[in-house]
């Protein structure tokens, strides 16, 4: 009887597709690239939509009903749910007292309930954060880690003779890639580096599609999303890793008049029935200088030094340009002395992620800190700057907002439905992206 007899024939062909399976397999790893994120640049991690321009444009989009592995980007119920509780529950306090609420009725009345339609709603730009609330060894260490994709949606109609509309509402969501629920958060590396390994691709790609632009370099438009080719893989890829179970907790920020925005958090696994975090901004028309409805300052943790209060609040008094080199207050009078910062470091504090972050920095802060410093010529104070020279400069100067009524951190900017919009990239989103590559390319080597 020969060896096949003995072994039988079924056996002898399991055995040798098994052979067969490991050969395969050990071939596959020996080939598998490597995860060199050294190749990653500011660009790869942080994606910003060209602007509009027709309807075509506009159909081209993202949207907010766009299908992701086991839902949409966002739902029509959390839709509803975001709206609704705008309009019924969150509020600012004006500097007189007077609750400022948030309206959807953009244009004088023109675009009445377009802004409540969820299609309407549309992916304006997208950046990829592997350590959320701070890539900070300090608040690592509290918090743990969240790695993030983190979308920004904003309303564009289109009316019957073609034109383009951007309006400036904002949805933030951040989609989690964590192992637990609770801090301190541990990211969940698997899926991440399947992220960055999917980001490498997408940078890869560009070389096959003809006439494709360079995104090496400062932070700006990427122009190949004009591209169906490379937009698409770019869907692709945001389908395969977004899922609607990581999304949290959603970020909002509406207008309530011309000259009044108002910020708040919205919990999904959450009522929201209490009091909402909500922020406001309001800008006096007509002058240079406004004031911060209600001046929360640090609700969490100190950002500075131990001493509560660095915020862009105290840049919108009237009288604030004969006050810069003065020091910062402290709430607490027996730290003044040590507390070193003056009033014109502000702006490079809030936007130093390594010294502020969603914890200990509110939400107008970190939303006004680049008009401040360019309305109050303050754009050569050096002093708490973040730095890396590795990578600077982190983003083109014709993209730092710099109009009084900008609250723009990453998106498109328009003043009124008159103006042509503008894409926005602050410096505070610029050092962001910055950090977060510097900890990829730390933490997430070959």
């Amino acid at each position: 009887m020969n060896i096949i007899n003995n072994i039988g024939v079924k056996t002898l062909f399991s055995l040798v597709c098994v052979l067969f399976y490991l050969a395969f397999s050990q071939n596959l790893m020996a080939k598998e690239t490597p995860l060199d994120t050294s190749m990653l640049g500011l660009n790869d991690i942080a994606y910003l939509w060209p602007i509009p321009k027709t309807r075509n444009d506009v159909d081209a989009l993202i949207d907010a009903e766009f299908p992701i592995s086991n839902g949409e980007i966002l739902s029509q119920n959390t839709f509803n749910k975001i709206i609704n509780f705008a309009e019924s529950k969150v509020n600012g306090v004006d500097e007189a007292g007077n609750d400022i609420k948030i309206s959807f009725v953009s244009g004088a009345g023109i675009f009445e309930n377009q802004l409540k339609v969820r299609k309407n709603w549309k992916l304006v730009g997208f950046r990829v954060d592997p350590s959320a609330p701070s890539t900070s060894s300090n608040v690592i260490s509290q918090m743990g880690s969240i790695p993030q994709i983190r979308l920004i949606l904003q309303p564009v109609t289109v009316n019957d003779t073609g034109e383009v509309t951007i309006h400036d509402y904002t949805v933030h969501l951040p989609f989690n890639f964590v192992l637990n629920a609770q801090p301190p958060f541990s990211p969940d590396k698997a899926a991440f580096t399947n992220i960055l390994k999917d980001l490498l691709s997408l940078k890869a790609s560009l070389l096959s599609i003809p006439n494709s632009e360079s995104m090496d370099g400062p932070l700006k438009v990427n122009n190949n999303l004009s591209n169906p080719t490379f937009s698409n893989k770019v869907a692709t890829f945001l389908h395969d890793n977004l899922s609607d179970n990581r999304l949290i907790l959603i970020a909002f920020m509406g207008i309530a008049k011309s000259d009044q925005w108002v910020f708040f958090d919205f919990n999904l696994m959450s009522d929201n029935s209490s009091s909402p975090n909500s922020q406001l901004l309001h800008v006096k028309p007509g002058t240079i200088n406004g004031f911060v409805g209600n001046r929360i300052g640090n609700q969490i943790n100190d950002n500075f030094n131990k001493c509560k209060g660095i915020s862009t609040a105290v840049l919108f008094d009237s009288n604030i340009q004969s006050r810069l080199d003065s020091k910062v207050e402290c709430l607490d009078s027996a730290k003044s002395a040590i507390t070193t910062p003056l009033i014109k470091d502000i702006p490079n504090i809030i936007a130093n992620p390594s010294l502020s972050n969603v914890l200990n920095t509110d939400c107008v802060s970190c939303h006004t800190e680049s008009t401040r410093r360019s309305l109050l010529d303050l754009t050569d104070v050096d002093t708490y700057r973040f730095q890396l020279p590795a990578l600077e400069p982190f983003v083109l100067s014709e993209f730092l907002p710099k109009d009084k009524w900008n609250v723009r951190n990453f998106g498109w900017f328009t003043k009124d439905v008159l103006t042509n919009p503008k894409a926005i990239i602050s410096s505070r989103t610029a050092n962001e992206t910055a950090s977060s590559l510097e900890f990829i390319k730390n933490n997430y080597p070959n």
